[in-house]
C-alpha cells in the first residue's frame, strides 16, 4: 500500500503560508529544497535564519525537528514524538477540541503525530487523530487528503476493518474527479474533472494549446481541421449554379460549346481551393473529414469525453463515401463510447459482425488511377499498407468485432451468448492472432460456468479451448494431445463454418 507515500512524515510547505515577506518565501522555498535532495545540514541552517526571522511560527519548528528525525536515518522517533507533543501543549490543542475548519492550519501537526502512532504500531491512537482530519478533508490540498486516506487504509486494514478501507479507496476514486466546489447551502454545485488522466506534461496554468505531444493539443488540431473544411452544401452547389450560367447564355448556342462549357464546369469542381497547398478533389476533401472524423472519436474516447466520441463516431458513420476500414473503426468507436455511457443495447448494435463487410484503406481504384495519372501517388507496397495490429480481412475484423460483442454481453451478465461469440471470433482467426484480453475474457466466462479446470487448462496454455461440460472433467486429461496436433488445421477448415451461421 505505497508505505513509502502514505506512512511518511509531511513535511510542511511554509512557501503557500499567508502574511510571509519574499525573504522568507525564499528562504522556506530553499530548505525545502535542500531537503528533498537529503541536504539535511543546509536545510537546517536555512530553517535557523528562517527561524530568526519568525520566531512564533511552531511549523518552523517542526520542520527543523522532522529534518533532525531523517539525518539521524530516522531512528530518533521517540525525541520526534516528544517535539510534537510539545509543540500540541504549546498551541493548546488536543484532538479531541477538533471541531471546526479553524483547526486545518494545524492539520499538519496532527498527521505527524499519527504517523508516530503508526510507526509504533500503536493503530487505536492513529485511527482516533487521522479519522478526526478526515472529517475535514475538503479544505486540505488533494495530496495532503490522499496522505490521510491512505495513512486510514491502512490502518483499518491493520485493525481488520476492510470495510471501512473499501469506502475509504471509493473516496480515493473521487478526490480526482472533484475538480471544485462552486455555491453554498442549496446552491452548492460540486464541478466535475474530465475521466482523463492527469497530463504531467502541462504545469499547472499551461494551456493546452501551447504544441505537445498531448490527446489534449490533439483535440484542439482536429477540432481546427474540421473548422477549416468546406462544408457539404458548399461544393454541392457549385455545380448546379455553373450549368445555370451555361444555360443563361443564350439558346442559340451548338451542341459544341454546350458541351464545352458544360466541360469547364466538371473540370472547375474536380478541385477546391486549399492554400498554401495545391487545390483537392472533392472526393480528397471527403476522404480526409473522415480520417479527421476518426481520429476525433478516437482522442476523445482517450480523453475520457464519451458524449463527443460518440457524436464523431456517428458523424463518419453517416459519411456518404466512407471506406471499409473507417467505417470498421467508427462501429467499434461508437460502441466503446455507448458502453462508457451504459447505452450497452446500443453498443451491442454496433458490434454486429454482419456491420463490416469492407476493410480496405485509402481511395478507391478509380481515384487511384486518376491520381497516378498525374504522377500524384507513389506506389505503395502491399506489405506496408496495413498496419499489423490492424485486421488484414474481412473474416479478422468480423472476429475483433464479436470479442467485444462477447464482452459486451458479459457485461449485462448473458454468458453464454458472451461464450458463444468467443469462440465463434477464436475459430475465424489463427491461434496467434487472438488477444491476451480474449483469453482473459474465456478464463472468466469459464469460472462462471463452473469450469475451473478448463479455466486453468487455458491460463496454462494460453489460448481457448472447446467448452466442455462439467459432467466431461474427467476426459480432460486425454483430450489436450489430439486438439495441440489438431491446431494447425483449425484456422482452415473451421472459417466457413462460421459464415454459415452468419448467414442463417
Amino acid at each position: 500500500m505505497a508505505e513509502t507515500n502514505q506512512a511518511g512524515d509531511m513535511k510542511h510547505d511554509s512557501i503557500s503560508s499567508p502574511g510571509i515577506s519574499d525573504q522568507e518565501k525564499e528562504m522556506a522555498s530553499s530548505a525545502f529544497e535542500a531537503f528533498k535532495t537529503g541536504s539535511y545540514d543546509e536545510s537546517l541552517k536555512h530553517l535557523d535564519s528562517l527561524q530568526e526571522l519568525n520566531k512564533e511560527d511552531y511549523k518552523i519548528t517542526m520542520n527543523k525537528a522532522i529534518t533532525e528525525f531523517y539525518k539521524s536515518g530516522q531512528t530518533t522517533t521517540s525525541t520526534l514524538k516528544q517535539t510534537l507533543m510539545t509543540l500540541k501543549n504549546q498551541m493548546h490543542t488536543a484532538v479531541d477540541d477538533i471541531d471546526g475548519l479553524d483547526d486545518v492550519e494545524n492539520s499538519i501537526l496532527y498527521y505527524n503525530q499519527a504517523v508516530i502512532h503508526y510507526h509504533m504500531r500503536q493503530y487505536s491512537e492513529a485511527i482516533s487523530i487521522v479519522e478526526k482530519l478526515y472529517q475535514f478533508l475538503e479544505p486540505f490540498e488533494e495530496k495532503f487528503a490522499q496522505a490521510v486516506c491512505f495513512l486510514l487504509v491502512d490502518l483499518y486494514l491493520l485493525t481488520f476493518q476492510p470495510e471501512k478501507a473499501l469506502h475509504l479507496l471509493a473516496v480515493l476514486e473521487k478526490l480526482g474527479i472533484v475538480q471544485a466546489v462552486v455555491g453554498q447551502g442549496y446552491h452548492r454545485k460540486i464541478v466535475l474533472a474530465s475521466q482523463s488522466t492527469q497530463n504531467t506534461i502541462y504545469s499547472e496554468g499551461q494551456s493546452a494549446a501551447i504544441p505537445v505531444a498531448s490527446m489534449e493539443f490533439a483535440a484542439i488540431c482536429l477540432r481546427n481541421a474540421l473548422l477549416l473544411l468546406p462544408e457539404h452544401q458548399q461544393h454541392d452547389s457549385k455545380p448546379d449554379n455553373g450549368s445555370k450560367s451555361c444555360s443563361l447564355s443564350g439558346s442559340t448556342e451548338t451542341s459544341e460549346t454546350s458541351d464545352a462549357c458544360s466541360g469547364k464546369t466538371q473540370e472547375g469542381d474536380k478541385f477546391i481551393p486549399a492554400a498554401p497547398s495545391s487545390p483537392l478533389r472533392k472526393q480528397e476533401v471527403e476522404n480526409l473529414r473522415c480520417s479527421i472524423l476518426a481520429c476525433s472519436a478516437y482522442v476523445a474516447l482517450a480523453l475520457g469525453d464519451n458524449l463527443m466520441a460518440l457524436n464523431h463516431a456517428e458523424k463518419l458513420l453517416h459519411q456518404t463515401k466512407l471506406s471499409g476500414s473507417l467505417k470498421f473503426l467508427g462501429h467499434l468507436y461508437a460502441a466503446e463510447a455507448l458502453i462508457s455511457l451504459d447505452r450497452i443495447s446500443d453498443a451491442i448494435a454496433h458490434l454486429n459482425p454482419e456491420n463490416v463487410t469492407d476493410v480496405s484503406l485509402g481511395v478507391s481504384s478509380s481515384e487511384q488511377e486518376q491520381a497516378s495519372d498525374k504522377g500524384d501517388l507513389e506506389p505503395v507496397e502491399s506489405w506496408k499498407q496495413t498496419p499489423l495490429c490492424y485486421p488484414s480481412s474481412v473474416s479478422s475484423a468480423r472476429a475483433t468485432m464479436l470479442f467485444n460483442l462477447g464482452s459486451a454481453y458479459c457485461l449485462r451478465s448473458e454468458y453464454e451468448k458472451a461464450r458463444k461469440c468467443l469462440h465463434q471470433a477464436a475459430s475465424m482467426v489463427n491461434t496467434k492472432e487472438i488477444p491476451p484480453e480474449a483469453i482473459l475474457l474465456g478464463v472468466y466466462l469459464e469460472l462462471q460456468n463452473g469450469n475451473t479446470q478448463l479455466a486453468l487448462q487455458i491460463i496454462k496454455r494460453n489460448q481457448l479451448l472447446p467448452s466442455v461440460k462439467p459432467a466431461s472433467s474427467p476426459d480432460l486429461r486425454k483430450k489436450p494431445l489430439p486438439f495441440q496436433s489438431s491446431q494447425p488445421v483449425q484456422p482452415i477448415q473451421t472459417p466457413s463454418s462460421f459464415t454459415q451461421v452468419q448467414r442463417k
